[in-house]
């Protein structure tokens, strides 16, 4: 069961980012389907006008606290003697979590710094126009 449940949300994931791929390359975000807050920060962002509690920051909180949880997990994973070989931590489970600590909390502190420094981002990709006038609105 729990490798279908993980299954499923891997197909989810991968759905997910195909259609936010197709998105991005083929232009396709425009204000018949989305709203300017999205056009123009690349997020639905709530509360944009605020420093703390606009949506990026909420995300930093999140993923914060989301980090501080694995950290707990990964030491405690660590330190818990093992009563038998079938109730020890894996070695690519114990990788994963040290992994993602930081992953969690890097994601969460590129979400607060542009909650501190909002500023517009078009993240289509052109091949029409010069690559580097493409790309130099996702900078």
């Amino acid at each position: 069961l729990n490798a279908l449940v993980g299954n499923i949300g891997l197909i989810i994931l991968l759905i997910g980012t195909t259609l936010v791929t197709y998105c991005m390359l083929y232009q396709y975000p425009s204000t018949s389907s989305f709203d300017t807050h999205w056009l123009s920060h690349g997020f639905c962002v709530t509360n944009p006008e605020t420093t703390w509690i606009n949506s990026h920051a909420l995300s930093f909180y999140a993923d914060a606290v989301l980090a501080m949880i694995i950290a707990h997990l990964y030491t405690t994973a660590q330190t818990t003697p093992a009563k038998s070989d079938a109730t020890a931590t894996p070695p690519l489970q114990a990788a994963m979590l040290r992994g993602a600590i930081m992953g969690v909390f890097g994601h969460g502190a590129g979400h607060l710094y542009l909650g501190l420094h909002p500023q517009g981002m078009d993240l289509r990709f052109r091949p029409h126009e010069d690559l580097l006038i493409s790309c130099a609105g996702t900078a």
